[in-house]
């Protein structure tokens, strides 16, 4: 998931020799005081769906929690749906 995050940052990951990522992308979703959703390229609502590996890979360990305010995580819509 660390990879994934980082090479849509840096805007390494190139389809048709075009850099994709999230400069320039809105955020789609803002629960006041919870959270913010946003890096959506494709459709830029959340519904949009790739990833350096493929449209989708597995899961990684959750061992680590939300414990103070400013963490990121990757959001998904169900088991090994990354």
């Amino acid at each position: 998931t660390a990879e994934n995050f980082r090479q849509f940052c840096t805007g390494e990951m190139r389809k048709d020799g075009v850099p994709q990522g999230y400069k320039n992308v809105p955020f789609h979703r803002v629960i006041k005081d919870f959270m913010i959703q946003g890096g959506d390229f494709l459709n830029k609502d959340g519904t949009g769906r790739t990833s350096i590996y493929g449209p989708r890979f597995d899961d990684e360990s959750f061992r680590f929690n939300h414990t103070v305010p400013g963490l990121l995580s990757m959001a998904n819509s169900g088991p090994n749906t990354n």
